[in-house]
């Protein structure tokens, strides 16, 4: 493969249509494949039209735009794909030790909900089936309902990541956001679609992905949100991308994991700069999700859930997300008073809804540590998915 970066000059700070200048030249070499498989033997044959077809898996796509990744110098880091750091030498043993089965169970509906879903990440190459014996860990996995009506499923990698390395990072947040913006700034917003998941799994680590439904093990080939180093990986990955796309133009961008903001005040070089972002995204392999997208150059955007006023430099929350939040609250101290025992996965939601609050209220966290330490006691011996009895007293953390 013969991969050649462009000598096209950088002007006024437009990002080349190309995006990061590469540039891949096969259109007519029969010889040379733009995968790893070896020749094709059709000389004359436009490649990129065999490469988009096989495109459509989302599971470790960024791996099959490794030349690419080469040219900014992480070939070596994608191509060895996410893997587990355990905590100590003893830990894979542990584990071993402390495997068994764990089988999904919910209702009809959800069993439903759970095999079409799975369904779907068979054939987008996100998960794969296991043999019992190649096995080295069962995660326990279920279904959450979102605020849509449609279902998320979890991976609840809870006890896996007690063995697993601690490591610590920051995600850029609201404060970011704010130390960036002018007043009459232009934004627009971009969101990778499953972005976790076009990052392969070591071959090392996907043993101990494996969940089981219906009397069947499967395993995550791509990388999922349930191990605590998954953020930390997505973070590194995107990290390199985001650094060349500052250097070849002149949009501020911040991400928050998935989500990318750009910002800048003339409309007419950023409507370019932004088609030329988003092109080169998927030039390394990304998938951007035109629905959740606002293309749109606009003052007043949507952004880390949070309504953003360029014009008047404030943020406020919807109101739709008000009243969401008052009911949630309410239906929360009702529950505690009661001494009604509720999912761990369902306080820890609703410690992160409050935390959201942060920006407008900077004693939240504060009001939030008994809470977060209740939540944290109940992890060291039950699942996600498990009950939990929240003690009175800790209703007043929910009234400030």
């Amino acid at each position: 493969m013969r991969v050649k970066r462009s000598i096209v000059p950088y002007r006024a700070g437009t990002l080349q249509p190309r995006g990061i200048s590469v540039e891949i030249s096969l259109w007519n070499r029969g010889e040379e494949r733009a995968d790893d498989n070896g020749s094709s033997g059709e000389g004359g044959k436009d490649w990129r039209i065999d490469i988009y077809r096989k495109l459509e898996c989302i599971g470790g796509k960024t791996k099959r735009f490794i030349q690419a990744w080469k040219q900014i110098g992480k070939g070596e880091f994608l191509n060895t794909g996410f893997y587990l750091r355990f905590k100590d030498q003893n830990s894979q043993q542990r584990l071993e030790e402390n495997k068994m089965i764990i089988p999904f169970r919910g209702t009809q509906e959800e069993m439903k909900a759970y095999q079409e879903m799975l369904k779907e990440e068979l054939e987008e190459g996100i998960v794969i089936p296991i043999q019992q014996d190649q096995v080295k860990w069962w995660n326990h996995t279920f279904l959450i309902k979102k605020p849509n009506g449609t279902w998320r499923k979890i991976l609840d990698a809870s006890k896996l990541n007690k063995e697993i390395e601690k490591l610590h990072f920051k995600m850029h947040g609201l404060e970011d956001v704010q130390y960036l913006a002018n007043q009459m700034d232009y934004a627009t917003s971009l969101d990778l679609k499953s972005a976790f998941h076009h990052i392969t799994v070591s071959p090392n680590s996907i043993s101990y992905l494996a969940f089981n439904f219906n009397s069947n093990n499967y395993t995550y080939k791509a990388m999922s949100f349930g191990t605590k180093h998954s953020p930390i990986f997505f973070a590194e990955t995107i990290k390199s991308i985001i650094r060349q796309i500052r250097i070849h133009s002149e949009i501020k961008i911040l991400n928050d994991c998935k989500d990318i903001l750009l910002i800048h005040q003339n409309k007419q070089i950023f409507k370019i700069q932004t088609i030329g972002i988003m092109r080169t995204l998927e030039q390394f392999g990304w998938t951007i999700s035109a629905e959740k997208c606002e293309i749109e150059l606009k003052q007043i955007i949507t952004f880390l859930g949070w309504i953003w006023n360029q014009q008047e430099m404030n943020i406020r929350m919807s109101e739709e997300r008000q009243l969401k939040m008052i009911h949630a609250l309410k239906d929360w101290c009702n529950a505690i008073y009661k001494n009604k025992g509720v999912k761990i996965g369902q306080v820890a939601t609703l410690i992160g809804r409050l935390n959201f609050l942060r920006p407008r209220i900077k004693e939240a966290s504060l009001y939030l540590m008994e809470l977060d330490k209740a939540n944290t006691q109940a992890l060291k011996t039950k699942t996600w998915d498990e009950i939990m009895i929240v003690n009175r007293t800790l209703n007043k953390e929910l009234k400030w």
